[in-house]
C-alpha cells in the first residue's frame, strides 16, 4: 500500500471496526477532490475488493467484503496519471522502468500507460515506483476483520520467519495467544506444512530426475515465482516441481478438518 494512502485506510478500518462504515465512505465520496470513480476505486482497493462505481456504492462494497473472494489481479492502476515522472532523455516512466517482466505498456492512443495482466505477476514494484499513489495493490485486511467481527472460524497461518519479528523474548506460544485475543480462533505453523512438502518432492525428484540432462525446480514456496514461470519463462514449466507451496498445504489440511474454517497467511 502506498504511503499516501495511510490515513484513509486507518479511517476505513476504524469505521468498519465501530459500525460507522457507511457514514465515513458517504463523507470521504461527498469530500473528494478527485473524481467519484477514481475515489471509490482508490477505496475498493484498500477493503480488497473489485468494483464499479454506481449510486449503491455504499451496498455493494459491503456486500464484496462480507462476501469476499480472492483477487487474481492485485495490481490495479488508476486512469488519472499525469506521466510526469519521465526524465528527459529517457524513452521509459518509473513504473516502466520497475517492472522486472515489462508488463506496464504504453496508449498511444490515449496517451497513458496501463497494465498488461498477461504479463504481470503482481510484484508490487509499481505501487512503490509511483510517488503520485496512482498504482494500488488489494489490501485484504477488512474482509478479515469482517470474518473476526462476525466470530466466523479464522485461523492465522504463520511462516517461521514470524518468531523473529517481535524479540527473542517472544515465544509462539505468547504470539497464539495474541492472536486468539485479537479474534482469531488458533494459529498454526506453516512448517509443519513444509516438512511434508519436503517429502512429497523428495519422492518427485527420485521420480523424475534419472539421468544428468534431468531437471527439477523443487522451489514452490512462493506462487508469484510459480506465477512467473508460467507467465514468462514457460519453458520450464515442464521441469517445475507439482507440489503445492506450504501456504497452500497449510490451508488445504486446515479446509479438510475444518471446511467452514477461513485461513489467513
Amino acid at each position: 500500500m502506498h504511503n499516501k494512502y495511510n490515513d484513509l485506510f486507518d479511517t476505513l478500518v476504524k469505521s468498519y471496526y465501530n459500525g460507522n462504515f457507511e457514514e465515513t465512505l458517504s463523507t470521504i465520496m461527498v469530500c473528494h477532490e478527485i473524481s467519484p470513480q477514481e475515489t471509490f476505486k482508490i477505496i475498493t482497493s484498500l477493503c480488497g475488493v473489485s468494483l464499479e462505481f454506481d449510486n449503491n456504492y455504499i451496498y455493494n462494497i459491503k456486500k464484496a467484503i462480507t462476501n469476499y473472494s480472492v483477487n487474481k489481479r492485485l495490481i490495479e492502476k488508476l486512469d488519472s496519471c499525469s506521466l510526469s515522472c519521465k526524465k528527459e532523455g529517457e524513452e521509459k516512466y518509473k513504473c516502466q522502468l520497475s517492472c522486472p517482466f515489462d508488463a506496464i505498456m504504453y496508449d498511444n492512443d490515449n496517451k497513458t500507460t496501463y497494465i498488461n495482466y498477461d504479463l504481470c505477476v503482481g510484484c508490487g514494484l509499481c505501487v512503490d515506483s509511483c510517488k503520485e499513489g496512482k498504482i494500488l495493490d488489494k489490501v485484504d485486511f477488512i474482509p478479515i476483520l469482517d470474518l473476526v467481527k462476525n466470530n466466523k472460524t479464522v485461523i492465522a497461518a504463520v511462516a517461521p520467519a514470524i518468531i523473529g519479528q517481535f524479540g527473542e523474548n517472544v515465544t509462539l506460544d505468547q504470539l497464539r495467544s495474541a492472536f486468539i485475543k485479537i479474534g482469531f480462533s488458533d494459529m498454526v505453523e506453516v512448517a509443519f506444512a513444509a516438512d511434508m512438502i519436503t517429502i512429497k518432492e523428495a519422492v518427485e525428484f527420485n521420480n523424475h530426475v534419472n539421468s544428468p540432462k534431468d531437471l527439477m525446480i523443487t522451489s514452490c514456496c512462493c506462487p508469484m515465482w510459480v506465477g512467473m514461470l508460467k507467465k514468462v519463462y514457460k519453458e520450464l514449466v515442464p521441469d517445475l516441481s507439482p507440489s503445492v507451496s506450504p501456504m497452500i498445504g497449510t490451508g488445504r489440511v486446515i479446509k479438510k478438518l475444518n471446511p467452514d474454517a477461513k485461513v489467513v497467511f
